[in-house]
Parts: structure tokens; sequence; C-alpha cells
């Protein structure tokens, strides 16, 4: 049976650089893994090539047993893959709730004229992510006037408003508060436990990956140099020396 996400081999080359190196790994479905390393190590490059902003230069991509080389980013993410960039992009003249009816007109809109005109469907989906996002509160607020955190939030509910089965986060608590930060990997934890949507953040702060308790894949030169929990892969001196710089994590 083929994995939920299966990447083999994958390579990805800028001219003389090897972003990506021969990388191999699997997410079973639901699975939620944090990717870190240091930058450059092509964790980022790795996002790319799975929603195909770069087609890869070897190797195999497969989502549910799907070839996804050679497919276009919309059509990627119709089979129910969606991203999160590190910075937010939502629609700040829009309210909260204005900018969720985005996504789910477009979601609604595969479903033919129908879907297109379920718009009581389409209310309560709305509300139904802003209660999981804890947003329901700042439902009529334009979305400019947001905190740095909750504009992170929202954009991890306008992924949600389009039914991934697949999550992928780049770096989702850079520039947030301690307190945000805490909040976050609440939120992601409740989205896995409510959903049962797939998910794979990058991340750099060790204390938010120990936070969510997940396996942790570290990437170095393009490849995944180690994976396990973070007890194990926090004591492996091989990580410590390439990505902590010796010193074991808080």
């Amino acid at each position: 049976m083929s994995a939920f996400l299966e990447v083999e081999n994958l390579a990805k080359d800028f001219g003389g650089i090897h972003a990506v190196a021969g990388l191999t790994m699997a997410l079973a479905e639901g699975e939620l893994l944090c990717i870190i390393g240091p930058n450059g190590c092509g964790k980022t490059t790795l996002f790319n090539l799975i929603t195909g902003e770069f087609p890869p230069s070897a190797g195999c991509l497969r989502f549910l047993g799907r070839e996804l080389a050679g497919l276009r980013p919309f059509e990627i993410s119709r089979l129910g893959i969606g991203r999160k960039f590190q910075v937010p992009a939502v629609y700040p003249a829009l309210t909260v709730r204005e900018n969720l009816t985005v996504p789910l007109f477009a979601e609604a809109g595969r479903r033919g004229l129908r879907g297109l005109l379920a718009r009581d469907d389409r209310a309560d989906a709305a509300e139904h992510v802003l209660d999981l996002i804890r947003l329901a509160d700042h439902a009529d607020v334009p979305a400019g006037e947001l905190s740095h955190g909750e504009k992170q939030w929202l954009e991890i509910a306008l992924l949600l408003a389009s039914r991934p089965r697949l999550m992928l986060l780049d770096e989702p608590t850079a520039g947030m508060t301690l307190g945000e930060t805490e909040a976050t990997a609440e939120l992601i934890l409740r989205i896995r436990e409510e959903t049962g949507t797939a998910i794979v953040v990058i991340e750099h702060d060790m204390a938010f990956v120990r936070r969510l308790g997940c396996p942790v894949a570290v990437m170095l030169q393009g490849r995944i140099l180690r994976r396990g929990d973070y007890a194990e892969v926090s004591a492996d001196p091989l990580v410590r020396e390439a990505y902590l710089g010796g010193q074991a994590p808080c």
C-alpha cells in the first residue's frame, strides 16, 4: 500500500548548488511532523517541490499514490495539499469572516452551481473554522487590524477552509510573542485532533518544536540527517554539531 506522502531520492539542483540532494521520507495520513535544520539546508525548497513551485531535478514525489512531478501548483492544491508561507498573506481590507468566504467560495465552486448556491453551508463552515482557530470574537474586525500572530492564525484558517488533507506550514511562529507561539502550538495540535489533517511544520524555535511533541526530521545539506522524537533528535551528537552548535537544546 502506498504511503500518504512519499518522497524518494528527491533532488533539486540550481546550477552547481544541490538544494535538495537525494532526500527520502514518508508521511502517514494524519501525521504531524516538524522539519528543522540550519538556514540553506533545503527545507523551503522541499515545500516548493511538493507544491509544484519547482520541478524536481530527480526522484519521485507521490501523494495518495499519484506522482506530483509535472502537475501545476493549482492542480496539486486541488489534490488536497495546502501551504502557508512565512509571511501571512491575508486580505487586510476585508473582515476576518470575509477573508474566509474567499476559499469557501472557491471550494463550493468545485461542486458546481449547487455548491455555489449553498450559502448556509458556507456560513456554517466559516463559523466552525472561526471557532476552531479562536478568532470568532474578531469575526467582524478588518484583517489589517489583527496582531501579527492573529494574522498568522487567520492564514491557517484560510487553508483549513479549503479542506486540505495535508498542510505545509513554513515557520508559522516567525515574529510571534511567547504567548502567541504557545497559542500556535495549541492551535496546530487542535487542528490535527479535530480534523485529522496531516501537517508538516518547518520551524527553528526548538521550544515550540518540543511543545508539539511530534516526530522531528533534521535536514542538513539537502537530506534528512535524523528522524525521531524530540529527545532522540536533540541528544544525537551529529544533530547537535550540525544544527545546535554542539549544545543541547533547552
